[in-house]
């Protein structure tokens, strides 16, 4: 059995973040390629869509770094032979905040596509499709952030497979 099975759900962070970071490739790709409607010049150059990727963008990596140093954290600790006390919580919630982020990440890219995302063709109207069915995932939802503030508080997490 695990010493903490905080380190498997991680998964479900890692798995959003990674559809957050295709949305950003493909987002990149496509604003490169594609000339912005009424200009001949490509969507990479308009000021709105910059500030965009770069929101985007900042709301991944800080999900990424959280999820990377909250789970290098546990693992240190369990390593060490300590027990996992509120570490457990605290990858637990960085997974969840991964996928919300990741959701966030992709809804802004989304969006700022228009409609070159939304046709079936465009990897962007999967990837959108693939983070909300990803983020409706229990392991990853609002019973999480409760557990997480139960646990924070120093009360038992209430939820199977927390601590």
């Amino acid at each position: 059995m695990y010493r903490s099975l905080a380190l498997v759900f991680t998964t479900h962070g890692a798995q959003a973040l990674g559809v957050a970071r295709a949305s950003l490739e493909t987002t990149i790709d496509m604003a490169r390629a594609k000339i912005g409607w009424g200009t001949d010049r490509p969507m990479s150059e308009n000021t709105r869509l910059q500030g965009i990727v770069a929101e985007a963008a900042v709301v991944y990596a800080s999900a990424r770094d959280h999820l990377h140093q909250s789970t290098a954290n546990l693992w240190e600790a369990l390593e060490r032979g300590d027990e996992p006390g509120p570490l457990n919580g605290r990858v637990r919630l960085a997974s969840s905040h991964a996928a919300m982020a990741s959701v966030r990440t992709v809804d802004l890219l989304h969006d700022a596509m228009a409609t070159s995302a939304i046709f079936r063709k465009s990897p962007l109207e999967r990837q959108f499709r693939d983070i909300h069915t990803a983020a409706a995932h229990v392991m990853v939802g609002p019973l999480t952030y409760e557990a997480a503030g139960r646990v924070e508080l120093g009360l038992p997490a209430g939820m199977p497979f927390f601590e």
